[in-house]
């Protein structure tokens, strides 16, 4: 398995932790999001790397699969002693570190598989309230008044910030109750939703 990792914040200031995997699953070598970890102030080689090991034991992951770390070349990453290369290879001697220029929108705004099918239809939905007229997209924001929804309008994600997906994607999994009362309602039926999805 290989890992790369990349340190970014989002535009609240909050630092992440992007994880991302490449492993063989018996027929294919797949690619993967494996994890965003919310970070907190300033950020060492330690730290990076407790996070790092906590997650991969609360998820029963076994760092001795992890044969290759590629990071940027900011020192808590790549540092061979106390950056995150160098605490990897201590605790397993088998990983061997690279460190690029990890460009954000490959590593965290690519989507393959099952989320691309996910995301693609939670912005065609949030595209069909927000675009198709603006009469559409006004009483929506008031049912969402009315309902006393946590948000006041859909978020519309950007490719640019890779966060922006995840956020656009938490925001309407939290107004799917009112999505869902006002697509039944809506006279332009263009787009589908399933009840439980």
């Amino acid at each position: 398995m290989s890992l790369a990792v990349d340190e970014s914040t989002d535009n609240s200031d909050v630092a992440h932790l992007c994880l991302y995997v490449q492993f063989f699953d018996g027929e294919c070598f797949r690619e993967d999001l494996l994890e965003l970890i919310p970070m907190g102030g300033h950020t060492t080689g330690e730290i990076l790397f407790t996070k790092i090991a906590s997650f991969f034991e609360e998820n029963n992951l076994d760092l001795a699969r992890v044969n290759m770390l590629v990071t940027d070349s900011v020192p808590s990453m790549a540092g061979r002693d106390q950056g995150l290369a160098g605490r990897m290879a201590a605790a397993a001697p088998q990983v061997r570190s690279l460190h690029c220029l990890i460009h954000q929108s490959l590593l965290c705004a690519k989507l393959s598989g099952e989320l691309k099918e996910t995301m693609d239809s939670v912005i065609e939905i949030i595209n069909f309230i927000r675009c198709t007229s603006s009469l559409q997209h006004c009483l929506f924001r008031k049912l969402l008044t009315v309902m006393s929804a946590e948000y006041k309008d859909l978020l519309i994600h950007n490719d640019i910030r890779w966060l922006s997906k995840g956020n656009a994607l938490k925001c309407f999994c939290e107004l799917r109750e009112e999505i869902l009362v006002f697509l039944r309602s809506s006279k332009l039926k263009k787009v589908s939703v399933s009840d439980g999805k």
